[in-house]
């Protein structure tokens, strides 16, 4: 029954990934995008945690997602969306939950069917995978602030890091901007310098980018001990 259900529910996230997927394009935003229907053991563990909810107004029975660069490359992307039927938008960049991180809009297909559309960074995807990941082998309620304190204090002092790393590397995407590519590139060659700025630019992003290959092997390393923990 289920699944004759939710067979709607894929058409409409098939016509939102590709209005997304197309709104992405026309605005300069790369990014991957994935799409999924919840499965039913999914839906029913949510409506068990809210008894008062109705399969009938869930919004998030499918949904998309894209992953993109920057928090700004996300703002650029759910600007462009605005000419869709946008019936909630939420922002837990500015507003995290439970150190959660992403834009959330819910867009409505031309059948009304809601779809769920996360934009989220590299790092706030990478982040959503580890708490994913430590809510199904240690407790599931770090997905919603809970859970064992050691766990809790380590994911949300990752998303804490995260959030630093996301605003440096929209920080460094405006300098490249202000300076231009022209001057990058040239530096950036085997000929001499055109800009001592720009030659200076180009080592802080050297450096960010280590940052951030950091944050994804701390990533890898926790899950990877603890997965063989549970073995």
């Amino acid at each position: 029954m289920y699944i004759a259900w939710s067979t709607g529910y894929a058409r409409a996230m098939q016509e939102v990934q590709a209005a997304i997927f197309e709104r992405a394009a026309d605005a300069g935003v790369g990014g991957t995008i994935s799409s999924r229907v919840k499965q039913i053991d999914s839906v029913a563990a949510k409506l068990r945690r809210m008894p008062t909810m109705r399969l009938s107004v869930l919004e998030d029975i499918a949904g998309c997602r894209i992953v993109v660069a920057t928090t700004r490359d996300a703002d650029r992307l759910a600007g462009a969306c605005s000419a869709l039927k946008i019936s909630r938008k939420r922002n837990y960049h500015e507003s995290p939950h439970n150190g959660y991180r992403a834009m959330h809009l819910t867009v409505r297909a031309s059948d009304g069917r809601p779809v769920e559309v996360q934009i989220r960074t590299e790092i706030e995807e990478l982040w959503a995978n580890l708490a994913e990941r430590c809510a199904a082998l240690v407790d599931p309620e770090l997905k919603y602030g809970g859970g064992p304190q050691e766990f809790r204090e380590f994911l949300d002092g990752m998303s804490e890091l995260g959030r630093r790393l996301d605003i440096a590397s929209e920080d460094v995407q405006r300098m490249r901007d202000l300076v231009g590519p022209d001057v990058l590139d040239a530096s950036n060659s085997d000929g001499p310098a055109h800009s001592q700025p720009a030659q200076d630019l180009l080592e802080v992003e050297e450096a960010l980018h280590r940052a951030l290959d950091g944050f994804r092997r701390i990533c890898d390393d926790f899950l990877s001990r603890l997965e063989g923990e549970q073995r």
